[in-house]
């Protein structure tokens, strides 16, 4: 088994137009801490709801954050061991995958 077997499409993903208000709302109704950011399939980064409750310009959009560096992901074909060592490494609250 492959952690490929197990990517759920129940995870809300952001995209780099979306604001830092609407990162929160989502993270709010869905019970996570973090969110990842794609362009297209395009993986960006892990926003986390922290680095969002401190950002000045919540209403901006994502993509003029500083904070956009953070990328842990695990590869697909990864045994789901690995990801959960991942998450709990990283205190991850969703894993992306490439």
């Amino acid at each position: 088994m492959s952690v490929e077997q197990l990517i759920s499409s129940a995870v809300p993903t952001l995209m780099p137009s979306d604001t830092g208000n609407r990162a929160l709302e989502l993270m709010d109704e869905n019970n996570f801490t973090q969110l990842p950011v794609v362009d297209e399939d395009n993986y960006i980064a892990l926003v986390q709801e922290s680095d969002i409750l401190d950002w000045q310009k919540p209403g901006d959009a994502l993509s003029t954050a500083g904070f956009l560096k953070y990328k842990p992901a695990i590869i697909a074909s990864a045994h789901p061991f690995e990801a959960l060592r991942l998450v709990h490494q990283m205190k991850l609250s969703v894993v992306t995958c490439y």
